[in-house]
């Protein structure tokens, strides 16, 4: 297949607003939290501690465990269900690197699956990688769209196969067979989460036996204030990124040489990962679990607002669009209103930035990355090939107003002359 040279190349970020895909606003208010909690944490200390017993009944396992981040929970699940060193865990290729990093942290070997037009398991193709001796695979359903977990589940259970439902993406919290399905569950809030909050990550179970082996894992480290404020430091630095981009653009090398901006790069390519992370697991703060309550709540008000965006964005769009939809749950909305540019897809985001309307686009290949060049599996994954090289994720969730979404869909049709 030929490559364009412009497949690799991030949407320009000079023009849009930040906040059509990033709730700063939210870090704002987190951020005042923070400062409360560490000027009155010797006195309201109890208060946020309560915390971690109220979260629970957000959540139908038996057990919950809170971490520091998803990939941590992916890490701490993986090692209790007794997955070690050599052992072989099935993941697609089209995919966050935190989910082959939890894998390679316990010394597992991860394998390549293809993907179906949705961005989920091709499941002929897990089949085969089945057979090759996988004993657990990980389903992190790509831009939120549930995948074919009945399917999956039958063939994981003839073969005895573990299944870690990571449902970092999806907007199901609240559907009981989804959030029952697996062995375990994982959850991760952040700023581009479904829920928003301060990069907590949760796993919970039915099984006791598996709640009991991830008691005796749990790491009695926790994380501290100091570790909160470098998280904020960080997100912070990372939106001032943007606005130095949008609006003093020609200054971007001098802030980022004085360290107050990252240097985004400008495709993907120059934004290569040639080592794993070392995934550092500690319990949460009481703090975060704080802040995931609130994140919860807002979640349950605002969700019903972004399920009609959705759909409003989903009938503007001219048939021709291919917007990607689920197969199965399709009452449960995305996260990313993701479409199939095949052709010209920087062209789009270009047009699109120039208008004021962010996106982005994920995922890069794994196997494209320095670190993970090796992993078996890599053939053979013409679907995941062609995909990439085509999704674009357009803003539609809440607070965008109808008038928004009616504009977006209208740009997108016409560039493409609809």
């Amino acid at each position: 297949m030929i490559i364009s040279k412009m497949e690799e190349y991030y949407p320009p970020i000079k023009k849009y607003s930040i906040k059509q895909i990033y709730p700063w606003l939210d870090c704002l208010m987190d951020h005042l939290f923070f400062i409360f909690f560490i000027c009155t944490s010797p006195v309201t200390k109890e208060y946020f501690y309560g915390y971690s017993q109220k979260i629970k009944k957000y959540f139908r396992g038996k057990e919950i465990f809170f971490l520091n981040s998803g990939r941590s929970a992916l890490v701490l699940a993986l090692s209790s269900l007794g997955i070690k060193r050599k052992d072989k865990v099935a993941i697609t290729a089209f995919n966050c690197p935190a989910v082959i990093d939890s894998i390679l942290n316990v010394g597992a070997e991860p394998i390549f699956v293809d993907i179906n037009d949705c961005g989920g398991f091709d499941l002929s193709h897990l089949k085969k990688s089945i057979r090759k001796g996988v004993k657990a695979i990980i389903i992190t359903h790509v831009y939120g769209i549930v995948d074919n977990i009945k399917e999956i589940e039958k063939i994981c259970r003839a073969d005895n196969v573990l299944i870690i439902n990571d449902l970092a993406q999806v907007n199901s919290f609240f559907s009981k067979d989804i959030n029952e399905f697996g062995s375990v569950q994982i959850y991760s809030f952040g700023p581009e989460k479904p829920i928003f909050s301060l990069n907590i990550g949760i796993i919970t179970t039915k099984e006791e036996n598996i709640a009991t082996k991830i008691s005796e894992n749990y790491t009695q480290k926790t994380v501290s204030s100091a570790d909160l404020a470098s998280i904020f430091i960080n997100r912070w630095k990372y939106y001032f990124t943007f606005f130095v981009n949008k609006y003093f653009f020609s200054l971007a090398n001098l802030f980022a040489k004085c360290n107050l901006i990252y240097l985004f790069k400008d495709k993907k390519e120059d934004a290569d990962i040639n080592l794993y992370e070392n995934i550092i697991v500690k319990k949460a703060n009481p703090f975060q679990i704080f802040l995931a309550v609130i994140g919860i709540e807002k979640y349950r008000k605002r969700i019903i607002k972004t399920e009609a965006n959705f759909m409003l964005l989903k009938n503007r769009l001219n048939a021709k669009v291919k917007l990607i939809v689920p197969e199965s749950y399709k009452n449960i909305v995305p996260h990313y209103a993701t479409i199939r540019a095949e052709k010209d897809r920087f062209l789009l985001s270009k047009y699109l930035a120039e208008n004021g309307i962010a996106t982005v686009w994920n995922y890069y290949p794994l196997y494209k990355y320095a670190a993970y060049s090796n992993v078996a599996g890599k053939e053979n994954l013409s679907e995941t090939d062609k995909i990439w090289r085509q999704v674009l994720s357009l803003p539609f969730r809440y607070p965008l107003s109808e008038r928004s979404i009616i504009r977006i869909a209208y740009l997108v049709n016409n560039f493409y002359g609809y």
